[in-house]
């Protein structure tokens, strides 16, 4: 996408540049134009100056030849005996072929195309197959090569005195542009062939000489006007000071009261006084003439020719508009003001005074209009040009890319946002080689691929014309850049359009993307949780479907169609999947898993949860997480947490074919809650049996206390004495309670610490016996010798305490405590002849609120004691373990000895 994207770009951005150079060709028109209009000039300024016919004339050949594009031009005149006689031939850059013409003068060759032109006074042209011998005689065409033709009459008060010839070698059409063209230049040399011929008859009477002088006179006076005009037409900026100068001069020159130029209006309805002379004061610029009318600006449009009007009241061709019958117009007469694409409008004078008007100022109307049609369409291609020109810019300024046009050599456009990229301005860089935007370690390495990227020739081997070098900016910083090349034919001339992109974040980006993707495989890889790579595209479909057939409840849907189920699981596909995934499900192989998901693992737990995955994202949800039973590939059970999830689009719908499935062993963690919630109900116990523990000792101490508080004068001494010893036994009973409970506590919080000295096994066990009462004493039955362990003397006792008391609540009746060593240990083994642990439960006695069944008549347990004991055991770099040995119960702590 992001390729056609850039493709409909290049083509935009080309059709502008196509369409900037196309806007320059009209600019090249509208000089052409111009050069016209300096032609006209100078055979005006030379009629103006000289009255010599050949002078005139070949002024007239040099620019005939010059503004219509042809290479030669030859004039023939009509001699009074009805022959036509050559009088001068030019080429377009004012050179003759001498011997070619005296040649042909000498022949005297008759010129049937000339003739028929002078005959009919119509300019006639011959393209290449029509110029044969019985129109053009071979001896003009074979020395030249002539392949096309124009022939033009020279036409003096109305009668045809000659024609020019306009030829060359080029095969191509002949425009009405260069007949209209070649026209006006021939009016001005019959101008002075005429002005001659009035000279010439000026000996033969005097008032035909008084006669020819005025109207020479009015000629030159006309033609300088004309050349003054010309000149204003040449320099003219403000179009309506030149329409204004134009009626003015033609007013003044005709000697006639009024002049207009009425303009037409867009949709043809209409025409506007534009500019006038000699008319009420505010009619011009408000007064319109209706161009359905029958009036004399209709009529000379729809004409297309001159028309002259010598009264008015009596012309039976048209009606007078009110423009013209409120100002008591008679005489006048009007022209089209030609355009490009349509006429512009109607040039006229008028006077309220009888005239006739002659061909000489109907051809001075004439030149006026087509030097106004001259700058009229020039000032509206240069503003087409501009506006082009600005719209071009305005769209290369505001375009998002770096836009850079070449001749195949240097720079020709160089937008805003290229001076952004490469740090120059437009003025620095327009006309410079393409060169200096590429780095130079570029140029030294890639000398070809530089010369083809500069010639264009990328733009024709290269897929789309993309490529990327290293640019270098004008502070001489590279970077990367993608270039985009089209190439457009203007002119016969190839211009390159490129498009460039800094890519340096790009190239970012996608190195970024490649690592996260290969973190991605890595992490996919290398999870311990098991997961899937799996594609629902297939299955989004499924659910679009569904919902067209008004499914809204899709869980109770596929309850009651497990077929539908069992379809829609088979559309799933599995693109990948890691080991984990492998070792849970037990497979043979990843490829195993791939293939899809076996019929024989797809429980009731497992199909429900595939509903719950497929209403995830019928509800277009990104996450889910259930709990299920799985069963494996060789039919184990195992409790796992599926976790679901989805990725979206730029549009914001679900990614379908990239969801990520994970499953996670929670089977221990099961275990785990189920050991917690026994904990918690053993904690639950343990507060019950702490207020049960404390309460008693407490209650027998306070009754004691108060009887000897009491009854002290009643009590005999062995009283006494008892009660004292059950005080103390009572007391050392809630203090060891009170002692477990802190120690278990500092255990829990990483706060219990331990003290390392020389300790006498032995006698740490005789010093907890010795505060039991003697009962209990008497049961026990200790053996040994003195052994000396590294170990904390407080936590020594707590343990032994806890070993004895433990098998006095569970064990039998009898019981011993044997000190010894061995292995470089010391160890005391406190056995008791009662049935014992279970096998099964021999290591879970050891942790925190296990409690055995106790013997009838003793307090109940907290549940602290044995694994307080190992864990404080272990702190001293020892332990507590339990042994069945020889039907007796043995539990047995170990502590390092002190070394000798």
């Amino acid at each position: 996408d992001a390729l056609e994207k850039v493709g409909t770009e290049v083509r935009e951005v080309s059709g502008l540049v196509a369409l900037a150079l196309a806007n320059a060709t009209a600019f090249e028109r509208e000089r052409r134009r111009t050069d016209e209009s300096e032609a006209l000039l100078e055979v005006a300024t030379v009629l103006t100056k000289s009255t010599e016919v050949s002078a005139v004339l070949a002024s007239v050949a040099r620019n005939s030849a010059a503004v219509t594009g042809f290479e030669r031009c030859s004039i023939l005149l009509l001699a009074s005996n009805g022959t036509l006689e050559p009088v001068m031939s030019q080429f377009a850059d004012g050179h003759t072929d001498a011997e070619l013409w005296d040649r042909f003068r000498a022949l005297r060759i008759d010129f049937p195309a000339a003739r028929d032109v002078i005959d009919s006074g119509v300019p006639t042209t011959y393209t290449a197959d029509e110029v044969t011998p019985d129109v053009i005689p071979p001896e003009w065409l074979t020395p030249f090569a002539v392949n096309s033709v124009l022939v033009v009459p020279l036409m003096v008060g109305g009668n045809s005195v000659g024609a020019m010839l306009l030829d060359g070698r080029e095969r191509s059409a002949i425009t009405p542009q260069q007949v209209r063209i070649a026209q006006a230049v021939a009016a001005h040399g019959a101008a002075a062939i005429g002005i001659s011929r009035l000279l010439e008859r000026e000996s033969k009477s005097r008032h035909e000489a008084e006669t020819a002088l005025r109207s020479l006179r009015a000629r030159e006076a006309q033609q300088a006007a004309m050349a003054a005009l010309s000149q204003s037409a040449m320099m003219a900026i403000d179009l309506d000071a030149l329409m204004d100068e134009a009626v003015t001069t033609l007013a003044t020159t005709l000697d006639v009261g009024y002049g207009k130029i009425l303009e037409l209006q867009p949709g043809d309805v209409e025409f506007l006084l534009k500019a006038g002379v000699g008319w009420h004061e505010g009619l011009v610029g408000t007064a319109t003439i209706d161009c359905g009318t029958n009036s004399q600006a209709a009529y000379t449009m729809r004409r297309s020719d001159p028309v002259i009007v010598e009264n008015l009241r009596t012309d039976t061709r048209f009606n007078g508009p009110n423009l013209l019958t409120d100002h008591s117009i008679v005489s006048g007469m009007s022209v089209v003001i030609e355009g490009q694409d349509r006429p512009y409008g109607i040039l006229g004078v008028h006077t309220d005074q009888h005239r006739i008007f002659c061909i000489e100022d109907i051809t001075f109307l004439q030149s006026v209009a087509n030097v106004l049609a001259s700058a009229i369409d020039r000032r509206r291609g240069e503003l087409a040009i501009f506006e082009g020109e600005q719209r071009l810019q305005a769209i290369l300024d505001n375009a998002s890319d770096a836009i850079i046009s070449t001749d195949g050599s240097n720079i020709i456009v160089f937008n805003r946002e290229a001076s952004h990229v490469f740090g120059y301005s437009p003025e620095e860089i327009i006309g410079q080689p393409i060169q200096r935007l590429i780095s130079e370690e570029f140029l030294t390495r890639h000398p070809y691929g530089v010369k083809a990227f500069t010639s264009g020739e990328l733009a024709k081997r290269v897929d789309n014309g993309r490529i990327e070098l290293m640019g270098q900016r004008k502070n001489g910083e590279t970077f990367p850049a993608e270039i985009t090349i089209s190439q457009v034919e203007v002119g016969g001339e190839s211009v390159y359009t490129s498009i460039v992109r800094d890519v340096t974040q790009r190239i970012e980006i996608h190195r970024k993307i490649r690592e996260s993707e290969e973190r991605f495989r890595h992490l996919f890889e290398r999870s311990p949780i098991a997961m899937w790579e799996e594609d629902f595209s297939e299955v989004g479909g499924w659910l679009e479907a569904t919902r067209q057939e008004g499914v809204e409840d899709l869980r109770d849907h596929l309850k009651r169609n497990p077929e539908i189920l069992d379809s829609v699981i088979s559309l799933i596909r599995v693109r990948n999947v890691n080991s984990a995934a492998v070792n849970l499900i037990e497979a043979d192989s990843a490829e195993e898993l791939l293939t899809g998901f076996r019929d024989d693992i797809r429980t009731e737990a497992v199909r429900a949860v595939f509903i719950e995955q497929l209403a995830t994202l019928w509800e277009d949800r990104e996450n889910a997480q259930f709990d299920f039973t799985a069963t494996t590939y060789l039919g184990n059970r195992v409790e796992c947490v599926l976790h679901l999830a989805a990725s979206r689009r730029a549009d914001g719908t679900l990614d379908l074919s990239h969801i990520i499935v994970a499953l996670a062993d929670i089977t221990e963690r099961k275990a785990a809650e189920a050991q917690l919630r026994r904990i918690a109900q053993s904690k639950d116990e343990l507060i019950a049996s702490v207020s049960h523990e404390i309460r008693t000792p407490l209650t027998a101490v306070l009754g004691f206390a108060q009887l000897l508080r009491d009854e002290h004068g009643n009590l005999s001494a062995s009283e006494r004495s008892e009660m004292l010893e059950a005080l103390l036994t009572q007391s050392n009973d809630v203090a060891n309670i009170v002692e477990d409970l802190l120690v278990a506590a500092k255990a829990d919080i990483g706060k219990l610490h331990v003290v390392r000295v020389p300790v006498g096994l032995y006698a740490q066990t005789s010093q907890v016996l010795e505060s039991w009462d003697r009962e209990v004493v008497g049961r026990v039955q200790v053996s040994g010798e003195a052994i000396r362990c590294t170990a904390d003397p407080a936590r020594v006792r707590q343990i032994i305490r806890n070993l004895i008391s433990n098998a006095i609540r569970y064990g039998g009746p009898d019981l011993a405590v044997n000190v010894g060593e061995c292995d470089a240990v010391g160890y005391i083994r406190v056995s008791d002849d009662g049935d014992g642990v279970s096998q099964e439960d021999a290591e879970r006695i050891f942790e925190k609120y296990e409690r055995g069944d106790q013997l009838p008549g003793l307090t109940g347990a907290l549940g602290l004691g044995l694994a307080l004991s190992r864990h404080l055991a272990q702190l001293m770099d020892g332990d507590v373990t339990y042994q069945r040995i020889d039907d007796r119960s043995v539990f047995e702590l170990t502590l390092p000895l002190v070394a000798r």
